[in-house]
């Protein structure tokens, strides 16, 4: 998929509603699609693959729906299960639909024929429906006004018809309106209104009522309104609407059926307006939308559309539905659990695919949507999808965020997130959303959902796919490349780079069969092996067509297979000299092993089909293999070529065995990928000692690269790091108990036990005061962490403190999400000038109950050597160093600012369209090859932007050889560091350092603590 395909993806939604006209706005759509005929029941059980689950369905009593059933459901588990048949047939079930055949007691009875003399204002009143056609009146506007506690009660045959001339059958905002048993058809409401509860009139109850053939949603839907029992078809545009100006909230939709709804085909009409589908809630908090049968409906099944939260989707049968079964869009913390979900978004897909576009449409698409604890009370903070059975539909589940839509970048006005109310259009501008929490709070963000315990099944042939590869049968986490608008600080790969790694998006526990495939990042196509690989780590404890695919090594770049040749035999195919096959015949770990048969003397090589290769990141790398003979006298090669974003070798690193012996042996090395590298390849070759002759053969298991684990001397205590002979010095410090454990542990016996006592967060520490004693200098942090019970992750927070206990600066290291494998995670740091301690915390989030292990904490120097640059460059105390401006801006030594220590360097930026600053000390400061550290702190004042540090590497002429930077890419007014690993290539001799960057104004900037350290 291209950059321009992935930015096809129609974004459907209205903006900011109106009740007199619920007037869309404008679309973030590049296409759009024509909404075909309704598909055939094709796609449903028949196809469905044989599970094992029960096929019971609860039975709820009509009109008992328990409101409280989304509070109750808040810890979601697998207690119910998917629907086998729908479970709710009420179209022409007169076994429901038909009421009393003679009036209640006390009941006004209406006869049929003109009721338009009806007098309808009796508060309480019930009115009593004889058989046969009612019509209101000639007036476009006649229609029933309710008034509160007033029941609208039909006999059987009981019609209430519009004949085309009528809006609107229901009106007003009455309270605790009962409607039963009717039949209500033939009104034509305008576009984005409703027949029935056409003013979103709070606590009523319909139920037992077939609404159907009207233009406009059959139903609107208020607060605390139970929509049940009814069969809601072949409406123009909705079979319900739920939105009421406030917002609605406690809402529940239950057992209906809701079938052959958007008849007006609104999307051809009026492209891209959002506007059609079996049911759509909008700003609602609290809905239950259980037990439902949607299906056939001309546009998606089921859309929750614009700041809902605390969302229930369960127990539905969702089938045939031209589009998606399910949309969540730019809303908050849902459920969709134990849905049966067949043969939908077949026809939206086949339109995508005959004009190109090979966006994964999906049976439940994930737009800008996700959890988080601050909505809602923290119902749903983590997102579940689970328990549903997804079968042949055109795709399975799409985690979607848009990188152009957000608070201040939407249609019309445009409404603003959930989560800070100083996130608004005040603020979620230019100048400020850069700043924090506005660059957080003013997106809508596609993060913390969990997709577990589902069954996908797919078969092409079923569904009708006969198109490329990549645009049927996938599960996708994506977003696209940032463009508007020019003060975005989403532009480029910033979303890109974050939605499948590091927003708590995970795929775990599922079932798989057929041809399934899989999207991330940019929306690459990437195989089951690779998805479960490094950066993505999906599908944890899944299965394919029966295989139950392990988990890569933890820090490892490759993918499971690749790594370990159990699955399959990865992308490893032949280079020259050879045939290479997965075996079982020798195993260093597992039961296989890469097969290498040489076949010509003077050289063999194996190489990887993957381009440009897996996904890597500069600094500081392991790589390693284990060998074994075979047959012969054989020694093997492993080099890592770490590549540029466009796949230009930047490097090479080579680790051997020359001789191999029918003994396992490692291979195993430590480097640096180079500043700038985005991906990694990797060969094995015959080494000159023992490149091999025709007919040896030799085995290859555990290949691996991947970040370095930490190194050197740990400044903390052997107790606080290991947790062997007690528990150090670790305390609760909120919502929290700690222990000493032997029940886990990622190295020896014991580990720190880590019970969650309350929601909202917690929080442990290190107890000692003021710390542990530190240096300034480049350092290294890490641990290692084990998710226990419930859903986890979190953060350890190193402290750099002066000799009175004061922060002078901040370094994390965070796992997102914990899993059942122990992960490590680590960063590196720089303890600024002045540092003499530091203290340690770690934080998360989860619910109380929650656990997890924690083991192996560091904290400790991660080179040796000191900064090369003098101490006036570095910390301006003493100067203000070698700095000169170089053009655009003036620079001075000052003390209005420091990060550490009283002055700072000062850059003021006299024009706008770029700004430098440079070294006068020609040809730099002494430097040596090797790895290094690079960093700074800056501070943003008026007018400025961002900033990048470049280090210019020279040899002893004085000539660049290699350039190395950091960089902030927004200054705010709180200091922050940039901190990057750096290779200085072979023949540097000196080092110089420039600063530039751009403002579209002139202002100022403060930078402090400037580092360049061997």
């Amino acid at each position: 998929m291209t950059r321009s395909d992935i930015f096809r993806r129609p974004s459907r939604r209205m903006a900011v509603l109106s009740l007199a006209s619920l007037a869309t706005g404008a679309a973030l759509a590049i296409s759009s699609i024509v909404a075909g005929p309704a598909l055939a029941t094709t796609g449903g059980a028949a196809t469905t693959t044989t599970v094992s689950k029960a096929t019971t369905t609860t039975t709820v009593a009509k009109g008992s729906v328990v409101k409280g059933l989304a509070k109750a459901l808040a810890t979601v588990t697998d207690a119910t299960v998917f629907p086998a048949s729908p479970p709710a047939q009420i179209c022409g079930n007169t076994s429901i639909l038909n009421g009393p055949a003679t009036a209640p007691a006390g009941a006004i009875v209406v006869a049929a024929g003109d009721d338009s003399a009806q007098n309808w204002s009796i508060p309480g009143a019930t009115f009593y429906f004889l058989a046969g056609t009612h019509t209101l009146g000639q007036g476009i506007y006649s229609q029933i006004i309710t008034t509160n506690n007033t029941t609208y009660e039909g006999a059987p045959g009981a019609i209430i018809n519009g004949q085309g001339i009528n809006d609107f059958a229901f009106t007003q905002v009455s309270t605790g309106v009962t409607i039963e048993n009717l039949t209500i058809e033939n009104f034509i409401a305008p576009l984005n209104q409703g027949v029935v509860n056409h003013d979103s009139g709070a606590n009523w109850l319909i139920t037992d009522n077939t609404i159907t053939a009207n233009d406009g949603a059959g139903v609107m839907v208020g607060s605390g309104d139970e929509v049940t029992y009814n069969c809601l078809s072949d409406n123009g545009q909705y079979g319900f609407n739920a939105y009421s100006p406030a917002g609605d909230t406690n809402i529940v939709i239950d057992h209906n059926e809701i079938s052959g709804n958007n008849t007006g085909n609104w999307e051809s009409v009026n492209p891209g307006c959002g506007c059609t589908g079996g049911g759509k809630i909008w700003a609602t908090i609290g809905a239950q939308i259980t037990n439902n049968y949607v299906h056939n409906n001309y546009g998606p099944g089921l859309w929750a559309d614009t700041n809902n939260a605390g969302i229930l989707i369960n127990g539905n049968y969702i089938a045939n539905n031209d589009d998606e079964a399910i949309i969540y869009e730019i809303s908050y913390n849902g459920a969709i659990t134990d849905n049966n979900i067949m043969g939908n978004e077949i026809v939206q897909g086949e339109a995508f695919a005959a004009t190109g576009n090979n966006f994964p449409a999906a049976a439940i698409y994930i737009s800008e949507s996700g959890g988080d604890a601050r909505v809602d009370g923290g119902l749903y903070a983590t997102f579940n999808i689970t328990g549903n059975n997804i079968a042949n539909n055109w795709g399975g589940v799409t985690l979607w965020e848009d990188a152009n839509r957000f608070c201040g970048n939407t249609p019309g006005a445009g409404p603003c997130t959930l989560v800070n109310p100083a996130a608004n259009l005040t603020t979620c501008v230019s100048g400020t959303i850069n700043n924090a929490p506005y660059l957080s709070d003013c997106r809508w963000k596609t993060q913390n959902i969990s997709v577990t315990n589902n069954i996908f099944a797919f078969n092409a042939a079923a569904v009708g796919c006969t198109t490329t590869a990549g645009s049927c049968g996938v599960n996708a986490i994506i977003s696209n490349y940032g463009t508007t608008p020019t003060w975005s600080p989403y532009l480029g790969n910033t979303v890109i780079n974050t939605i499948a790694t590091t927003q708590n998006n995970h795929f775990a526990d599922n079932t798989y069969t057929g041809a399934w495939q899989f999207s991330a990042g940019a929306g690459t196509v990437v195989t089951f092996s690779d998805w479960q690989g490094s950066p993505y780590n999906q599908d944890a404890g899944s299965t394919m067509n029966g295989v139950s695919y392990p988990a890569p090594p933890p820090g490892n770049l490759l993918d499971a297979d690749t790594s370990t040749l159990e699955g399959s035999i990865g992308h490893w195919v032949p280079w020259f000299s050879d045939t290479i096959a997965q075996s079982t015949a020798q195993a260093q770990s597992g039961t296989h092993s890469l097969q290498v048969n040489v076949t010509a003397g003077n050289g063999w090589g194996v190489q990887l089909n993957l381009w440009p290769g897996f996904t890597a990141a500069p600094g500081p790398q392991t790589i390693s293999f284990w060998g074994l003979a075979g047959i012969g006298t054989v020694g093997a090669d492993l080099q890592a070529q770490w590549r540029g974003s466009t796949g230009t070798v930047l490097g090479t690193n080579d680790v051997s065995i020359a001789t191999l012996t029918s003994t396992w042996q490692e291979a195993s090395s430590n480097v640096t990928a180079p500043a700038g590298t985005a991906y990694v390849t990797v060969t094995f070759t015959g080494p000159p000692t023992d490149s091999g002759a025709a007919g040896d053969t030799l085995y290859l298991d555990q290949v691996f690269a991947g970040a370095t684990t930490s190194t050197g001397t740990n400044l903390l205590d052997s107790n606080s790091a290991t947790l062997e002979g007690s528990i150090g010095t670790w305390v609760p410090w909120y919502s929290a108990s700690v222990a000493q454990t032997t029940a886990q542990a990622e190295s020896g016996n014991h580990s720190l036990q880590l019970n969650v006592t309350a929601g909202n967060g917690w929080g442990v520490e290190t107890s000692s005061w003021p710390g542990e004693a530190a240096t300034p200098g480049p350092m290294s942090i890490a641990f290692w962490g084990l998710a226990g019970s419930g859903s986890l992750g979190t953060t350890m927070q190193v402290q750099w403190r002066d000799g009175s206990g004061n922060v002078m600066g901040t370094n994390s290291a965070t796992l997102a999400s914990l899993s059942t494998a122990w992960q490590e995670g680590s960063a590196n740091a720089v303890a600024p000038s002045g540092t003499a301690y530091f203290t340690v915390t770690f934080t998360g989030t989860g619910a109380a109950g929650g656990s997890l292990y924690l083991d192996q904490i560091f904290v400790g120097a991660n080179t040796a050597g000191a900064n090369d640059l003098d101490a006036g460059t570095s910390s301006l105390e003493g100067s203000i160093g070698h700095w000169v401006p170089w053009y655009s801006a003036t620079v001075a030594q000052t003390s209005s600012q420091a990060q550490s220590g009283s002055d700072s360097l000062q850059v003021n930026l006299t024009a706008p369209y770029g700004w430098g600053i440079e070294l006068n000390n020609a040809p730099g400061f002494a430097a040596t090859p090797g790895t290094h550290t690079i960093s700074f702190w800056g501070l943003g004042g008026p007018g400025s932007l961002g900033v990048n540090m470049a280090v210019q590497w020279r040899n002893s002429s004085g000539t660049v050889i290699c350039t190395s930077s950091a960089t902030l890419a927004a200054l705010t007014g709180t200091w922050q560091q940039a901190v990057t690993t750096a290779t200085a290539p072979a023949g540097t001799a000196w080092v110089t350092v420039t600063f530039t960057g751009s403002s579209y104004t002139t202002g100022t900037l403060y930078l402090d603590q400037i580092f360049v350290a061997a």
